[in-house]
């Protein structure tokens, strides 16, 4: 019985893309305060909260959209680590 439970807790963990498994982002408390905080300041953001809420989307759901992408705005920043040559250890 554990071990099916282990094996569901890691398919939530990861996302297969192709032949590699990749960890999923998951929202932390920190990326909803720079959420919160493009929402006031952040004139595209405010553009786009107008918009969902024109289309009838409630502010929890928007807040949720909106830490997506972020995130994906984040991970697309962070550098290729594959692209990297391996580090030397000094013996």
């Amino acid at each position: 019985m554990k071990i099916v439970r282990d094996t569901a807790v890691k398919a939530q963990k990861t996302a297969i893309i192709g032949s590699t498994a990749v960890a999923t982002a998951k929202p932390t408390p920190r990326s909803t305060g720079t959420v919160i905080v493009r929402m006031h300041w952040h004139a595209e953001t405010i553009a786009y909260v107008e918009r969902r809420t024109s289309d009838g989307l409630s502010k929890k759901g928007i807040i949720r959209c909106l830490k997506r992408y972020v995130l994906c705005e984040f991970y697309a920043l962070l550098p290729d680590t594959q692209a990297a040559p391996p580090l030397q250890v000094a013996a």
